[in-house]
């Protein structure tokens, strides 16, 4: 049977969570009316990821270390679905993903893109406020969207997610965005998007390419159609994150 969601998973180094993680959200989709398959690429890993994705019943996808951009490209490449998540592997959904972000992207006159709030998640101190970010695991996407906006770019090791965002902005792919908190989103040193200085160069280098992009293919803003920080959601400063 050809699923409704697949769930991509980059994977690298992440015995200790991978499995917390799928089991998650096989757990939260029991109850729900949908079929899904579960991806995790393993990329590279040098410890027991693949040993833990193994027993489990997901799809595994091997391959040679590319990094979170080339990890989450090969996913989607595996993809059967019409419906994309992309989940990191050290984070969790509420039920929200399928109690509400499922249904409003599979009704009828639903944009390409769904997204719920954030939560974040620090370890010992607990959760701060919901808020709008760039985080994809707080969004499903329809395939052609997905095909749309582009591939990874995998010369990026940080902020991908925020140039791929970006593209989706600029081709002004219209967005739906739904109250609730779908997701918690771990804040750790060495996750997946572990915390950066400010003036991180790779964002600068970020920002620099956008910029360079919008002097050729600026398309109008329709009127009504939110503005970048709208679309993109403006993450707040940790102190009004914290509890």
């Amino acid at each position: 049977m050809t699923p409704e969601l697949s769930v991509v998973v980059p994977c690298h180094n992440e015995a200790a969570l991978i499995g917390d993680t799928v089991r998650s959200v096989l757990a939260l989709a029991e109850g729900a009316a949908i079929s899904l398959e579960i991806i995790v690429v393993d990329d590279g890993s040098t410890d027991g990821t693949r040993a833990v994705v193994e027993s489990m019943p997901v799809r595994l996808v091997a391959q040679r270390h590319r990094g979170v951009s080339g990890a989450r490209n090969n996913g989607i490449a595996h993809a059967r679905a019409p419906v994309i998540a992309m989940l990191d592997a050290d984070d969790r959904w509420t039920s929200a993903v399928f109690d509400v972000l499922v249904p409003a992207i599979m009704s009828e006159g639903a944009t390409g893109i769904v997204q719920g709030r954030i939560r974040d998640d620090w370890p010992g101190v607990g959760l701060g406020a919901p808020y709008c970010g760039c985080n994809l695991g707080s969004a499903l996407f329809r395939r052609e969207v997905v095909d749309e906006i582009g591939p990874f770019d995998e010369s990026l090791t940080r902020f991908e997610d925020l140039e791929w965002l970006v593209r989706a902005y600029d081709k002004r792919l219209p967005k739906d965005r739904v109250p609730d908190p779908v997701l918690h989103y771990r804040r750790r040193a060495g996750g997946l998007t572990a915390s950066a200085p400010r003036l991180d160069p790779r964002l600068v280098r970020v920002m620099r390419d956008i910029a360079r992009r919008r002097q050729t293919t600026d398309i109008p803003r329709p009127s009504g159609f939110p503005s970048a920080s709208e679309y993109l959601g403006v993450v707040p400063p940790e102190s009004e994150r914290r509890p």
